[in-house]
């Protein structure tokens, strides 16, 4: 919910328009912002993507938004916004609200940027028998137009006579791709490189990640770990202790009843 209200400051323009950046993640929705104060009810009100797509006239939406776009004037006249549901790369752009009050057009500006997630596992690198090393990156996205890009010291690595990069991607299912870089270093180096994400045309977000790898040590004991024996060989002792009493009082038992014979 809090990505759909995600806005940046807005700006007030010399012609009293108004405008307002918005980012979006891909195949989310997003909050696309206008209030219309003392709108005309009866006048034109609309929202158009740049200067000729229309997005919404009222009462109708245009065939690239009917079925994934809501607007909100029917529970509240002064609000003009418009949700967009499942957005896509095309959908990022800038959009106009239109609405006539008093008597004058007003427009309101919406830039909407769209962002693309990915979560990224950086493996722990092998040593070749030569002294080369091997890094692993997988990353999970939404995006097929995605890039991993590997850095040391601050420059991509590319490939050369002592450093190979191969990438491969698949599509995982319905929610996104899987893809996989393998970085092969021929030679020693000072720092280890890292993997990074980025995305053709839009902003690459990296919302959770690294995640554990698969060579992560395993958690280490608390010193309180084995305490739970203490109860259990308590019990044992104490039955124990309770057995040998049995033991001897039904001895002693016995013993009496053979004097108590002997003396009759």
């Amino acid at each position: 919910m809090l990505r759909l209200l995600v806005g940046a400051l807005m700006v007030l323009k010399v012609s009293g328009d108004e405008e307002v950046d918005v980012m979006g993640y891909l195949g989310e929705s997003v909050l696309l912002p206008c209030t219309c104060l003392d709108r005309d009810e009866h006048a034109e009100f609309k929202w158009q993507k740049g200067q000729e797509a229309l997005l919404f006239m009222n009462p109708n939406f245009g065939k690239n938004y009917n079925g994934r776009a809501e607007v909100f004037l029917n529970n509240n006249s002064s609000n003009c916004s418009i949700r967009l549901n499942n957005i896509t790369v095309d959908d990022q752009g800038q959009y106009i609200c239109i609405f006539h009050k008093k008597g004058i057009y007003t427009r309101m500006f919406v830039n909407l940027n769209v962002s693309a997630t990915y979560t990224i596992r950086q493996h722990t690198p092998l040593t070749l028998p030569g002294g080369g090393r091997v890094f692993q990156c997988d990353v999970k996205g939404r995006y097929r137009e995605t890039e991993i890009v590997w850095m040391l010291d601050g420059e991509p690595i590319l490939n050369s006579s002592t450093t190979t990069v191969h990438t491969t991607d698949t599509l995982e299912d319905s929610t996104g791709y899987n893809f996989k870089s393998k970085l092969t270093i021929n030679g020693g180096q000072t720092s280890e490189p890292t993997c990074n994400v980025t995305a053709k045309g839009i902003t690459a977000a990296v919302i959770s990640g690294p995640f554990p790898t698969s060579s992560s040590p395993p958690p280490v004991p608390s010193p309180n770990h084995h305490l739970w024996i203490i109860p259990i060989v308590c019990v044992l002792m104490l039955s124990l202790v309770l057995y040998f009493v049995y033991k001897r009082t039904r001895r002693f038992t016995a013993n009496m009843r053979e004097v108590e014979t002997e003396d009759f």
